[in-house]
């Protein structure tokens, strides 16, 4: 069974590549290279023919996705060229008969009232959260697809801008770092999240999953976690509103997701906060 990685060099994509080492695996990259990985752009519809056709894959991982919430906010095209890639991909996977895992998240929701099921009704507030959902109802013409909702993704990787990463550096700087107290969510630990969607894959599931952690909490308490696990400073952490933040994008507040449906159906367990952090404190040292 060939498996296809597109964005195999992103921080998602980097994570599955590493776990699905011993398998027929291939991945792809458009601007960060890695060795081992082939140059593809999802909108070039000739790089896509040639590597479905040469390859043939059964699998397609798609966590490719340009990611900066307020940057898509205010370069509406960028959300278009996402779209308009994923639309590539699907009719490629169509024609090849291949399933595709897609990556979501929980900003297709208003936050009005948080956290959500699958079933739940979407009403994104941001160009992200509707280019996402847009993908989203592409990926549902298929036959056979995985939709993997997640949200505040953590972990260790230098080259990843995820907020573990970010706010670690910026208090071993000594940098006072502003954490909003009202957004609430689900941080996932990375690890999980690619270990629970390549299970959901090799169980044949298709349809809509929620992969996320188990804890619900704010960024705020999220970060004094961070401070307190990895022994940095409390007191660099500035509790604000997201208004005082001033973002570009609107951000749903009260989100996060639920995850009894991936407990019920294969027995997952993601790890919390306190039990991720303590596994990743050594690569900071």
């Amino acid at each position: 069974m060939t498996i296809l990685i597109i964005g195999a060099s992103g921080f998602i994509g980097n994570s599955l590549f590493q776990l699905l080492q011993e398998k027929d695996v291939i991945g792809t990259y458009l601007n960060r290279y890695k060795d081992g990985l082939i140059k593809v752009d999802m909108t070039n519809i000739n790089e896509l023919d040639s590597i479905f056709s040469h390859n043939k894959p059964e699998i397609v991982y798609m966590p490719a996705y340009i990611p900066g919430v307020d940057y898509c906010e205010i370069n509406k095209e960028s959300c278009e060229i996402n779209k308009n890639g994923i639309r590539n991909v699907v009719d490629r996977c169509k024609t090849y008969g291949s399933k595709l895992v897609f990556f979501s998240s929980d900003y297709i929701f208003d936050g009005e009232n948080g956290p959500y099921y699958e079933s739940d009704s979407p009403n994104p507030i941001n160009e992200y959260g509707k280019t996402k959902l847009k993908c989203e109802k592409m990926i549902q013409e298929l036959d056979d697809f995985l939709i993997i909702r997640t949200t505040v993704v953590y972990g260790y990787d230098v080259e990843s801008k995820n907020f573990l990463m970010t706010f670690v550096s910026a208090l071993k700087k000594g940098m006072a770092k502003k954490v909003p107290i009202d957004q609430i969510g689900t941080p996932t630990y990375v690890n999980d999240l690619s270990k629970i969607t390549i299970k959901l894959v090799e169980n044949k599931r298709t349809g809509i999953y929620n992969v996320v952690g188990p804890d619900y909490c704010s960024r705020n308490d999220f970060a004094i976690k961070i401070a307190r696990i990895f022994g940095l400073n409390e007191d660099l952490i500035i509790p604000v509103t997201t208004l005082e933040l001033k973002q570009a994008a609107r951000r749903p507040l009260k989100a996060g997701l639920l995850i009894e449906k991936i407990r019920k159906e294969i027995n997952a367990r993601p790890s919390g906060i306190d039990e991720a952090l303590n596994k990743l404190k050594d690569y900071f040292k």
